[in-house]
């Protein structure tokens, strides 16, 4: 059964309409899958060095052993927000005489064929073939192997169950985050030592043979929970959730009966679009690998850069694809009583809530410096003023669909060449505005121009809308028809 549901899944992707026109963009990323490899492998095979440097004086396996931990519980995180449960690849089978326990036990084995299952191996059997091996022997190395190799699959059953029980909002899944963040505290604060715990795990399958014996166990265990817990829910109307959005949305009146209203929808009922938000909220956490070395607070430029980011993320991540997100309905903006006016002063409004959001999520930045803080209300105000415009004027002409019921993960969907001409006027025009000043000797200047272009595009920002309002009328058949290729 299984070998005739993978057949016809093979067939669904060479038959699909989009099968032959990317095949340009397969093969890069055909390429970039094998570069992404070879570097995981080297890095693998150079950890042994890496933490000779890092931590001279240790033993290299046992405080490998202690992030080993360290890694599954912060792929944990990400597994959530970019594995996939391929539920829809056998919803056409209820309907035909299959068993339910064959189309579930196809479901959880095809969950488990993971790019995120790979990638421990490739930087495990390096380091174990050169520094395990030769210590401990074939037998040992192996128990060792094996044990992360099904704590992986452990983590790969585990966040399938907990999506499909307890993470059902992603709002659980935050405190979650928040959770391993604290653990992560209390090792770095040295209030707990969650290494040793790992690493005394760990060198345990290096004596014996019991720590894969006891994860296979937990494995087996949790793969028949997460079947009880599929099969329970296996019908069409206990697959999918009604989720009633629309209290938060009366309650504020601002957002009553506007088109914002109908993005934010969106936004949050979609799985790409909602993985793009919840990615803004880890990259404000993207200053703390500036912000804590001194080089980098020394100058300028770089914390620019990073304070576009913060400042910017869910604008930039989300913008985009300002209008493939509308794939499915954008007709509705031709054929309705919407000014276009309206379309592009929304998605503007949109951008400017994005920004002070995470303008205010990343004030505790000021506990390194009140620097950081006027560097992020200039790059507020830039972002606000130019970055929204260009944003809009480049994704504007010829977007592509989205599928956006598809997560993010390796999706490239709606991705051309505006998106890579984006990094050119929204992170290189204010580093170039700033190193004038800087030249002259006058950072601080630099970081004041900066601000200064955003605020006069938020002073015109009328004229710039009527730039972009004629832009949109004059190619919205373009985007109408490039909004409808598969």
């Amino acid at each position: 059964m299984f070998k005739w549901i993978i057949n016809h899944q093979s067939k669904k992707i060479r038959r699909s309409p989009s099968w032959g026109k990317n095949q340009m963009l397969t093969v890069i990323s055909f390429l970039v899958g094998i570069v992404a490899v070879l570097y995981m492998m080297g890095v693998g095979y150079l950890m042994d060095r890496i933490i000779m440097i890092m931590f001279p004086g240790e033993p290299v396996i046992e405080t490998y052993a202690g992030f080993v931990l360290f890694y599954f519980t912060s792929e944990l995180i990400m597994r959530f927000y970019l594995q996939e449960i391929p539920a829809l690849e056998v919803q056409p089978y209820r309907v035909l005489p299959v068993k339910r326990s064959h189309l579930i036990h196809y479901l959880l084995i095809r969950s488990a064929i993971t790019l995120f299952n790979l990638v421990p191996l490739f930087l495990v059997v390096p380091f174990a073939f050169k520094q395990v091996l030769p210590a401990y022997g074939w037998g040992l190395t192996f128990s060792w192997l094996l044990s992360i190799s099904l704590l992986s699959l452990l983590c790969s059953f585990g966040i399938v169950y907990l999506k499909k029980t307890i993470f059902k909002s992603s709002w659980v899944m935050l405190i979650f985050v928040g959770l391993v963040l604290s653990i992560f505290a209390l090792d770095y604060y040295h209030i707990y030592d969650f290494k040793a715990v790992s690493a005394n795990l760990f060198m345990l399958s290096l004596q014996s043979y019991v720590l894969p014996v006891i994860i296979f166990l937990l494995l087996v265990a949790l793969y028949i929970l997460c079947f009880h817990t599929f099969i329970n829910a296996f019908y069409a109307e206990q697959m999918q959730e009604k989720r009633d959005d629309s209290k938060w949305f009366n309650f504020n009146p601002h957002f009553k009966n506007e088109l914002i209203t109908l993005e934010l929808r969106l936004i949050l009922r979609n799985k790409r679009p909602r993985s793009m938000l919840v990615m803004s909220l880890f990259f404000i956490l993207y200053g703390f690998l500036f912000y804590t070395k001194e080089n980098y607070m020394d100058g300028y430029a770089m914390l620019i850069f990073v304070g576009i980011f913060i400042t910017g993320g869910f604008m930039i991540n989300y913008g985009q694809f300002s209008f493939s997100w509308e794939s499915g309905y954008f007709d509705t903006f031709l054929t309705k009583n919407i000014s276009y006016r309206q379309i592009i002063e929304n998605k503007l409004k949109l951008f400017d809530y994005g920004c002070l959001i995470g303008f205010l999520l990343s004030l505790p930045y000021g506990f390194f410096g009140a620097k950081i803080i006027l560097i992020h209300i200039a790059a507020l105000l830039f972002n606000m003023g130019v970055n929204s415009f260009f944003i809009l004027y480049f994704t504007g002409k010829k977007p592509k669909r989205i599928d956006l019921s598809k997560s993010s993960m390796f999706n490239y969907e709606g991705t051309g060449l505006a998106q890579f001409l984006l990094a050119v006027p929204c992170f290189i025009t204010p580093l170039l505005g700033y190193m004038l000043f800087y030249i002259l000797g006058m950072p601080v200047w630099g970081v004041v121009l900066v601000a200064f272009q955003g605020v006069l595009g938020i002073m015109f920002r009328q004229k710039l809308i009527d730039v972009l309002v004629k832009r949109f009328n004059n190619y919205k058949y373009v985007i109408a028809d490039s909004l409808r290729k598969e």
